[in-house]
Formats: C-alpha cells, structure tokens, sequence
C-alpha cells in the first residue's frame, strides 16, 4: 500500500490573505491531509478531488486522476546447491529443491531455466536460474549449482574355463555355448564387452585350445591414458576335445571291362571325401594307380584291386575303408544286325500297324510297321537261321463292300476277269485256291454282320515282296510265299518288303486315305402316310432303275419308339431274299445285293415292303434312316457308282414299275414308245448310261411316242415313263452305222 499527500497533486494553490489549508478525498466528501492507496488500485485512473480551505473558511475544488503503479520488485530464495550421481534426476525438482518467494501485490511465477554442461555418461554440471515475476511484470533472478558426478559401483565376473566334449569348429564356439561375463552393480552407461580368441593346435586329447581374452571397459570411468579405473580383464581357456573319428565318402564298388587292345581298363572317380568337425591332417589310399591322395582314377589291369583310403583328423582320429575296382577281361560281343522292310499293298500304298514276327529256334521277337509301313528290327543275333513273317486278323470288315461281290461275280461270269493276281488273291474268300460263288457267300455273310470273320482265312495275306507270280493269270498254280527265310543271318537285312492283300477288298478300298469318289446321289423312296398307334401297315421301299444296277449296300433302321418292325416281305425272291438280308444286334437291317449277270432282271423297282406295327399316333416320314456307321450307301451301276440316300415320298403309294415296250429295238437313234393308257397324262425321260438326261417329253400322250435323240451314241440307254398312278421303265440299245 502507498500514501498521497494533498501536497503531492498540488499545483500550486494560494489565498490572497492567509494561508491555505490543502486535503484530498476520493468521494469528494471525506477530506483528509492524505489518502491511503493499494494493488487493487492499480490498472485504471483513480479520480482525486482537491480541497484549498483559507484562514477564513473559504475553501475551492478541483479534480485530477491518478494512476497507482507497483515499482517495487518480488523477493525470490534459491535453493542451495547440491551434487547428484548420474543415476539420479538432475530434473527432479523434489530432489533438487524448488525456489520460493513473495511480492508486495502478487506473484506471478516462479519458474527456471537450465544452463547444461552435462556429459554423454550423464555427468558434469548445470546452472539453473530461477526467476520470480508478479503481477506487475517486476522480476527477481538467483542461480542454483547442481552438479553430477560419477558412479564407480559395477562388478564384473568372468566365466570359467571350459572342457567340451564335441565335434565343434572355433569359429562355432560362441560365448552363448561357452559362458560371458556377469555384468552388476551400478554404473553410468552400459558396459561394453568385447573379446577375442586364440587357437592353439594341442596335443591328444585335445584337439585344439582356444585362449578368449576378455575385455569389460566403463567408458564413463576409464582412461586410456593411464589408470585401471573402469576397465576388466581376463583370459578364459577353452578346451576342445574329439573322439570321433573321419566319416569317409568313397564311390561305390565299380566293375568294368578292360580294353581288348590293352587288357586295362581306364576307370575314372570322382575324388573322395573325408568329412570330420576339424581339419583333416591326413587323407591317403594304398593304389599303385594312382598318384592322388584323393583319386584313385587311372589305368587297371584285369583284376581285383581293393582299394584302402586312411584318413585323420586334427585329434587324432583315425578312420579307414575300402573300395574295390574289379576288371573284367575284355568280352567281344557277337555281332548283331539289322532285319527291316516295308509293307505296301499293290497300289504301292504304304500298310500301317501291322505286327511283324522275326522267329528262330529258342528266338522270337514281334514289331509293328509305322506309318510309312516301315518296319525294323534291331540288335538281331547272327547265324541263325530266321523266318520273317507278317500277320494280321483284325478288322476283317475294312474295304470289303457289296461292289466287291459285284466285281467277283463279274470275274466269275468271264465278263470283266480280275485283271492282277492280287486281286485274285483277295477275292478268295475261304482260301480254297479258287474263286466261285461260295466266296461271294462268305463275303456277303461278313459284310451284313452274320459273321464276323472268314472261315480258314486271315483278315490280311501277304506275299513276298518282288515275288513273280508263275501264272499272273491264275495265282493258285502254286503256294504264295508269305514269308522270307533268312538262313545263316551273317549281314544286315533290310529291304525285305511284303505286299499285302485285303482278304475280299478287290477294288482296293481298305486303305482309308484312298476312298472311292462317288459321283452322286440316288436315291431309295417310300411313301409318307399318317398312322394310328396299333396300326398295321406295309411300307413298300423302292430302287429307281433296280433292274439296271449291278449291286447296291445299305443298313435300314426304323425308330423303336415309333415302329415296331415285323418283318420284311420280297416282291421279288428270286432276286433278293433274305440271303441278301441280315438283323444286326442293334437292329440294323443290312441289305447286300449284286446283280446275277446274265439271266433275268428285276421286273420292277421295289426292293421289299416292310410290315410295321405302330407305336404312336404320326407320321412315317423320318421313321425310316440309313444307318453307315459300319456300312457305306451304296448303289453300282455300269454308269457309276453313287451314293445311295433315302426319302419319303407324299404320294398316297409307290406304283409297281412295270416294263416299256420299245421299238425298233437295237435302234440307230430314233425309236417308239408304246404308251400304256394312250390319251392319259403321261412324262416319260430318256437317259445315258452316265445317268445324264438326254430326252423328256410331258403331256397327253398318243398310243405311240416317238423319241428322236439328237446326238446318240452306240450305248444301251435307259427309259423311265410315269403317270399318276403307274411307273414304267425299259432299255434301248442304239448303235450308230
């Protein structure tokens, strides 16, 4: 608190007759000669009134503000100084001691700021200063003293000597296995520890000693420069024994045959091993052939040689083993050869994958021609007397069609003889040296799946290749050799080629690269007609021009679920009958007919009628497909051969085809026709044996139709005339002058 004195803020007040008497209010109602201020009145202006009193009682104001301001500063008690060790807290203000003091007003803060000479190990000293503040901003300063000093109090024990018992390597015998210092007590920084080894062969046993010398330094504490202050030293002995003895790694045991020259043998090793914890001192062998303690690679003579390797380790131990190199006398083998050819069939088309046997007596062995028909044997024995033989049984169906038994029969009739004797060979079906009618039979049987092979015949025969055939108009005069003796085999044997037939392929059609083109399509047909379930019906199937086929193939199947088939019923038996007729198992009906060449033909063109019993309600059309899964469509006729389809028909029926009257006949190009049902609708066509059209003509129709061919050529030509409810068809033979 301060005191103001009326004095103080006075100006200069007078009277003109008497002294004056000076006061000061703060109200302006209680005067007095001074007023008594505080800090509370500090901060804004106070506002003083002036009371001037004369002798005579007269008195006269004025006001003025004042401002209270504190000058005076706190008081402020360091603490003493002190010493710390670097383990305690130079921060700690409860160990260090904390500062006080006071103000006339109020004191602010009391706070401090270090001044640090303190070294890494957390020694030295710092100054701190306090300073004291109060309200007014007025400020008191006083320094503290702390200084820390060092920490000797760390203990170090040293491990103890060590025996091992064990294959260990130096380098692997680290302090965790063989014991560190114990670090204790109390100290600045972390110790270092640091150490280092020497190895000293030593005699049995031992293998080897290892002097560690230990280092333990207190950085905070030692000097380099002189004094044991803060440092630790010790020699630890570690001592390294071994019982075990090397552990060789030899080759194995190796026999060879020497050299026919030299009657040695050049073996070649690879070097041995000797694996042991410590270095071996000593790896030798007991081989005269050889110069290197670790190989024994080199130049043997016929023999036994039992090879002794020694080895020994650092500690004495010692190990050995044995390896033999046995060498034979030198063998000259046998000679061997080569036995190899090719089969092709006639057309020089190689035959693939057929089994191919080499025997002689107490010997077999079997091959398989390649692609190429191509086939070798290998490393064959000499001087042994060798039959080479080619066989196969196997798909026996391969090749063999309808249009074989055609060409057969033509053979057998005289009117187109098989012009190779291969071909004759393959057309004898039952291997009787001849060709007749029953080979037809057996090879119709296998085609329509009767059979599935041929009685006391191969699928293929094969015939010496290069053989000359006594008679290449009659192969059966003598035995076909199917087979290639090779007596006394003393060289190689290659190029001993086989021609192979196909037992009933007489067009050469089994290979599958070589199919036959056809040229086109014909067609069977029946009728199309709604049925009722339960219904019985017959389905007439019908050949357009059967009479002027040669032979035709084909598999028939009905669905089941629509059709149950009864039967089939021949128009014509003599024809075809069920000899040309066979169910398979899977309920295809296969048809195989050729025609007979030189009697009577078909009459008219429906193969059969087919007697089904429906199963459902709908129609018959699809009903009926071909089936060519194991057997080609097919249709032969002297123009071509075709492709043989079938189709249904919308027509209420097929008609019977029945049979033209034509005249003058053989014609020279222009002929009459002797029209059935004169005045009725009537289209007939002419065409040539190529199957082309040449002549057709539509309309009401006279008793006679004239047809005039505007190029004929010598050749028989086919005739086909329809109306709505009738079919006819003949032949014309034209010959030109």
């Amino acid at each position: 608190a301060g005191l103001v004195q009326a004095a103080t803020i006075d100006a200069g007040s007078f009277d003109n007759c008497s002294p004056v008497f000076l006061s000061v209010s703060r109200d302006g109602v209680e005067f007095q000669p001074q007023i008594q201020v505080n800090c509370q009145d500090q901060g804004s202006p106070l506002l003083l009134t002036l009371r001037v009193l004369d002798a005579s009682g007269l008195e006269n104001f004025c006001e003025m503000e004042v401002s209270v301001r504190d000058f005076l500063k706190p008081t402020l008690v360091c603490p003493p100084n002190l010493s710390l060790n670097c383990l305690q807290d130079y921060n700690d203000t409860g160990l260090t001691g904390q500062a006080s003091g006071s103000d006339n007003c109020a004191l602010q803060s009391i706070t401090y700021q270090d001044i640090s000479n303190i070294q890494p190990c957390n020694i030295g000293s710092l100054t701190r200063w306090w300073t004291a503040t109060d309200a007014a901003g007025n400020t008191k300063k006083c320094s503290q003293l702390i200084s820390v000093e060092v920490v000797n109090g760390a203990t170090v024990t040293f491990p103890q000597d060590v025996l091992l018992q064990s294959c260990v390597q130096p380098s692997d015998l680290e302090p965790l296995a063989t014991g560190q210092p114990l670090l204790g007590g109390q100290m600045c920084s972390p110790l270092s520890v640091n150490f280092t080894d020497q190895v000293f062969l030593a005699p049995a046993p031992s293998c080897y000693r290892i002097l560690r010398h230990w280092k333990v330094i207190d950085h905070c504490l030692y000097n380099p420069n002189g004094g044991s202050a803060g440092i630790w030293e010790h020699t630890q002995l570690i001592d390294v024994q071994d019982h075990t003895a090397p552990q060789l790694v030899l080759p194995s045991d190796i026999t060879i045959q020497a050299d026919p020259a030299t009657q040695k043998a050049m073996v070649s090793l690879p070097d041995v091993e000797a694996l042991d914890c410590s270095a071996i001192q000593l790896l030798q062998h007991n081989s005269a052939f050889s110069g290197n303690p670790l190989n024994v690679s080199g130049a043997y003579p016929v023999g036994e040689h039992w090879i002794t390797f020694s080895a020994m380790d650092a500690c004495g131990n010692q190990a050995q083993q044995t390896l033999l190199i046995k060498v034979t006398p030198a063998y000259v083998p046998d000679p061997v050869w080569q036995v190899g050819g090719q089969l092709r069939n006639e057309a020089g088309i190689p035959v693939r994958n057929v089994p191919v046997m080499l025997l002689a007596d107490g010997f077999y062995t079997e091959t398989s021609a390649d692609t190429n028909g191509v086939f070798v044997f290998e490393d064959i024995p000499d001087s042994l007397d060798y039959i080479l033989q080619p066989f196969n049984n196997g798909n026996w169906r391969n090749g063999v069609t309808t249009y074989d038994l055609v060409l057969i029969s033509k053979h057998i009739l005289g009117l187109e003889p098989l012009n190779s004797p291969f071909r004759m060979l393959a057309a004898d079906a039952n291997l009787s040296g001849s060709i007749t009618t029953f080979d037809i039979l057996q090879l119709r049987k296998l085609i329509l799946g009767i059979t599935d092979s041929l009685p006391n015949n191969q699928s293929w025969r094969f015939v010496r290749g290069g053989y000359i055939f006594p008679d290449s108009l009659n192969p059966f005069t003598q035995p076909v050799p199917d087979q290639i003796l090779l007596p006394f085999l003393q060289q190689q044997q290659m190029g001993q080629d086989f021609t192979g037939i196909k037992i009933g392929d007489v067009n050469g059609s089994s290979n599958p690269a070589e199919a036959r083109e056809l040229r086109d399509t014909l067609y069977l047909a029946y009728s199309d007609q709604q049925v009722h379930a339960g219904e019985l019906l017959e389905v007439p199937v019908v050949l357009g021009g059967w009479a002027q086929t040669d032979g035709f193939q084909f598999g028939l199947c009905v669905n089941p679920a629509q059709f149950e088939v009864l039967h089939p019923v021949f128009e014509q038996p003599q024809w075809l009958n069920e000899t040309h007729v066979h169910r398979t198992e899977n309920q295809v009906w296969r048809f195989s007919w050729n025609q007979s060449f030189g009697g009577a033909t078909p009459q008219h063109d429906t193969l059969f009628r087919l007697m089904l019993r429906a199963k459902t309600n709908g129609s018959l059309a699809g009903a009926l497909t071909l089936n060519h899964h194991d057997m080609a469509a097919e249709v032969y006729t002297p123009a071509g051969d075709f492709a043989l389809g079938l189709r249904a028909r919308t027509t209420p029926d097929i008609a019977l085809t029945q049979t033209l009257k034509l005249f003058p006949n053989p014609s020279t190009g222009t002929f009459f026709i002797q029209n059935p049902h004169p005045g009725q609708e009537m289209s007939c066509r002419v065409y040539n044996q190529l199957g082309q059209l040449v002549w057709e003509q539509s309309g009401t129709a006279a008793e006679l139709v004239q047809v005039q061919l505007s190029t004929p050529e010598s050749e028989l030509y086919r005739v086909e005339c329809s109306s709505q409810e009738h079919n006819y068809s003949g032949k014309v033979l034209v010959q030109k002058h």
